[in-house]
């Protein structure tokens, strides 16, 4: 079934996208003294991340992370967000990094200390940051929406008013899953925040240049037997290697391995040791 609602109070800001960075934006905008007192909208096809699996969240940490650097660290600092992903225990700090090339010799290494630092960045699981971001847009008053799709963008023309026009479909949750309800948001700003295949962009008419790269990505979680806080990376003839330090305690360390599509499904359908081995290995300069 489907029916339609009138359209509500316009908004300054409509952020099409909820993940990490339109709720990072959204947050940005509501927290700064100099735009707090804007109206900001964030929409998403998804259901927000669920603050449940932050107060508890398991063992082993999920395979995307991002190295967050101390910028984005004082970003999440100030919009409210960065003491929650501390308490987590899931931000480890890097204090080194040291990146080498499989076909030639030497190596180059940077440390913190060189730049009178504590540390280079943090390694946080993509999740953490996004739930620990969502709460925080909630305590600032931002409006979320979830389970919405963009399906329509008017942009107003010269000397036809200063409000964009985006419509959205909705789709209900639970026994209600298959109604959906088209809702229209007028915005003075409409933000694509909905990834490299943007559906704002198409909409708005606007061209963006992209190629493709032909490779694959196979990402995992080892441990290794000595904590570490460093940052390695081996590029390897077919892409690069990278090995980063993911707990507090420096033994769990996260896996990117990007490589040719077919090389990365093999890895992938090994086991885990198997896995882990191959890892090992090309780290050394061993075997593949």
């Amino acid at each position: 079934s489907s029916s339609s609602t009138d359209a509500a109070e316009p908004v300054d800001v409509c952020i099409v996208g909820g993940g990490i960075v339109g709720t990072a934006l959204a947050c940005t905008i509501r927290s700064n003294p100099l735009t707090a007192h804007l109206s900001v909208a964030l929409a998403d096809r998804a259901a927000p991340p669920d603050s449940a699996w932050l107060d508890d969240p398991p063992p082993t940490p999920e395979p995307r992370v991002s190295a967050l650097t101390p910028a984005s660290v004082a970003l999440l600092r100030d919009v409210g967000a960065w003491d929650r992903i501390e308490q987590t225990g899931r931000a480890c700090a890097f204090r080194g990094m040291q990146v080498w090339d499989a076909s030639a010799m030497g190596h180059v290494r940077y440390d913190a200390t060189e730049v009178g630092a504590n540390e280079l960045g943090h390694v946080v699981e993509n999740r953490v940051v996004h739930t620990a971001l969502h709460e925080a847009a909630v305590r600032l008053g931002v409006q979320t929406s979830q389970h919405s799709t963009a399906t329509a963008l008017e942009l107003p023309t010269d000397g036809g008013g200063d409000l964009a026009k985006i419509e959205f479909q909705n789709l209900g949750e639970g026994e209600d899953s298959n109604a959906k309800t088209t809702t229209e948001v007028r915005a003075r700003l409409v933000v694509g925040a909905d990834g490299p295949t943007s559906n704002v962009r198409t909409l708005a008419g606007l061209r963006a240049a992209g190629w493709r790269y032909g490779l694959k990505a196979a990402v995992g979680t080892v441990v290794t037997d000595d904590p570490h806080r460093v940052a390695w990376q081996r590029f390897l003839p077919t892409g690069p290697l990278a090995l980063l330090p993911v707990t507090n305690d420096g033994r769990v360390s996260n896996v990117v391995w990007t490589t040719t599509p077919a090389e990365a499904d093999r890895l992938c359908a090994l086991t885990d040791d198997e896995f882990a081995s191959e890892v090992d290995a090309a780290l050394r300069g061993e075997g593949k």
